[in-house]
């Protein structure tokens, strides 16, 4: 699975969700989603290569995800570091990105980026489509 360019992400959620954390625990939470997001892959369990990835002091990163774990933020299997919510809405972006791709395809018969037939099907004489009747 790779990274989406785009996941939903919803303010409310994310700051009810952060209630009781520190802002550097909340920026380093951030950081281990964003990358999640970004590269479709969970942070090794090697507390150097995670803390590399996230471009953190070793000793900051082991602290720091000690008290993510007990919060419940961060979760540790046996193939790396994640969210489950993060991997959800990985998940869901990738499905819209697909769907979005399916659509394009669609569209190819399609000109210009105005809608209109690159055959210039379906003009009638003597309308302008690029003036709307109500101004």
């Amino acid at each position: 699975m790779s990274g989406a360019r785009f996941v939903r992400f919803y303010p409310s959620d994310w700051r009810s969700g952060c209630i009781g954390l520190t802002p550097e625990e909340e920026g380093v939470y951030m950081r281990v989603c964003a990358h999640f997001w970004e590269t479709g892959v969970k942070l090794p369990l090697s507390d150097a290569d995670a803390a590399s990835r996230l471009m953190l002091d070793v000793r900051m990163w082991r602290r720091i995800k000690a008290k993510l774990v007990s919060k419940g933020k961060l979760h540790v299997g046996e193939d790396g570091i994640f969210n489950p919510r993060a991997e959800r809405e990985l998940t869901a972006a990738n499905r819209a990105a697909k769907k979005d791709a399916a659509q394009a395809d669609l569209g190819t018969a399609w000109g210009s980026s105005d809608g209109e037939p690159a055959d210039g099907r379906n003009k009638m004489e003597g309308w302008d489509a690029g003036e709307h009747p109500v101004k």
